[in-house]
């Protein structure tokens, strides 16, 4: 099986997670980004979503530790105003 390293613990192989980031329902993707945000390299992070996609789950995510919504918040909030 060709499970992400951020998958660890759950048997979902790299195509099933990109096909849940793309065609899942909103709690399916909000898992998704939340292992992915939470447990991913930052640069692996945009390989599967985009700050974009991000933004529009943000309600919905888990954060580890819960002060890292603060950081992504901002990140968030900058990101939108760049030029």
């Amino acid at each position: 099986m060709n499970r992400p390293y951020f998958l660890w613990d759950y048997d979902v192989d790299e195509d099933e997670f990109r096909r849940i980031i793309r065609e899942g329902t909103d709690v399916q993707k909000a898992w998704a980004t939340s292992r992915l945000i939470n447990h991913a390299k930052w640069s692996d992070i945009w390989k599967y979503v985009t700050p974009t996609q991000v933004e529009a789950l943000f309600p919905k995510l888990s954060f580890w530790p819960k002060q890292t919504r603060e950081v992504w918040e901002y990140a968030l909030a900058r990101w939108r105003c760049a030029p």
